[in-house]
This record gives structure tokens, C-alpha cells and sequence, in this order.
């Protein structure tokens, strides 16, 4: 609010799934919008007062339990391709970095949800690793819908293509890896 931005998105409201057009729409779109964020904010679906509460091992934290919202295919696109995120509790208490703690949030988020700290809030920088290692990162992580797991990389392998539900998984991933090596020119997506 302060920050003076005009539009507030969020997905859970502004994407239509009813309509299947809009839906196959913003699905290609997702990257590029969390690309051209200001910031994304985050809810957890947790009672933690600390970002690092979500350490494994902490003395609040999930112990050797990763967190839902670190396992979800979704979520990996606010994760790398926002400027910058905000974490909030379900209490929508900002959850920062306890001051006694070590450690700062890229860090934690970066251990929480097994994704390099390179790859953190990114945003527009091009990614350090290679889109095998992208995927690599993807195929841990769940969705509701099977083919979901392939959509939800699109905007991290910075490629976009129309989205249809019935073509299921193996097609989707073909359609995928067709549009990286003709964009990218990265063969090693070969090796996943």
C-alpha cells in the first residue's frame, strides 16, 4: 500500500477457472507476471512468529517435515521469479528473520525449499543453472492436476505455450522440452 503500486493481483481470485481460455491463458502467463511483480506476498499456511521457524531443526520449526507450501509446483515461480517476496503467517503476521538467528531470508528459503539461494527472487536475471537442474527442482514437487507439474515450469524454463488439461502429462512434457531447445538452445533439459 505504501509503496505506491496501483494493482494488486492474486491468483486464487483473479483467475477465472471456470472459463477454460482464461484459465489456459494465465497458466502461460504466471511467469511473466511474477517476472514483472514489484513483490509477491506469500501466505503460509502456518502458525510460526519467525521466517526461521521454517528450518529443519528449529526450535519451532517443522523438524525433518518440509512445509507444505515448499513442495508445491506452484509456488516455485513466486519462489524464483519474484523480485521480491513477503511471508506471512496465517495470522497475516509478516514472518521475518528472528534477530538472533543466523542466516538471512534468501538463505532460509533457500534451505526450506531445496532450491539453490542463486535461484531465490531472481527475478528477471537470467537463471545460474541450466534447465535440466530446473526441472530438477520441479519433479519433487507436487499439484493437484497431473499436468500441472509440467505447466507449472513454464515461466522458469521462460518459455509459454497454450495449456490444455486433456492432452495429460507425456505431451505436455514433449510440448515443454520442444519449446526450450527451440528458445534456449539448452540440450541439457535432455538429461532429466
Amino acid at each position: 500500500k505504501n509503496k505506491g503500486d496501483l494493482f494488486l493481483w492474486n491468483d486464487t481470485c483473479c483467475i477465472d477457472k471456470s472459463t477454460l481460455t482464461e484459465a489456459a491463458n494465465s497458466i502461460a502467463s504466471m511467469g511473466e507476471w511474477y517476472t514483472n511483480a514489484e513483490f509477491c506476498i506469500v501466505h503460509l499456511s502456518t502458525n510460526y512468529e519467525w521466517l526461521d521457524d521454517l528450518l529443519p531443526g528449529s526450535a519451532n520449526g517443522y523438524n525433518s517435515k518440509q512445509p507444505y507450501w515448499a513442495k508445491r509446483g506452484w509456488t516455485l515461480q513466486e519462489l524464483c521469479l519474484s523480485r521480491r517476496a513477503y511471508y506471512f503467517n496465517n495470522k497475516w503476521r509478516q514472518l521475518t528473520v528472528n534477530p538472533q538467528a543466523s542466516g538471512d531470508e534468501c538463505q532460509i528459503i533457500a534451505t526450506v525449499s531445496s532450491v539453490p539461494q542463486s535461484e531465490v527472487c531472481r527475478g528477471r536475471r537470467s537463471s545460474a543453472v541450466s534447465a535440466f537442474e530446473l526441472l530438477g527442482f520441479a519433479s519433487h514437487r507436487q499439484c493437484t492436476i497431473p499436468v500441472d507439474r509440467i505447466y507449472s515450469t513454464m515461466g522458469m524454463l521462460g518459455v509459454k505455450f497454450v495449456t490444455f488439461n486433456a492432452e495429460g502429462p507425456c505431451m505436455a512434457l514433449n510440448r515443454l522440452l520442444d519449446h526450450v531447445v527451440s528458445l534456449t538452445r539448452d540440450v541439457s533439459i535432455f538429461n532429466w
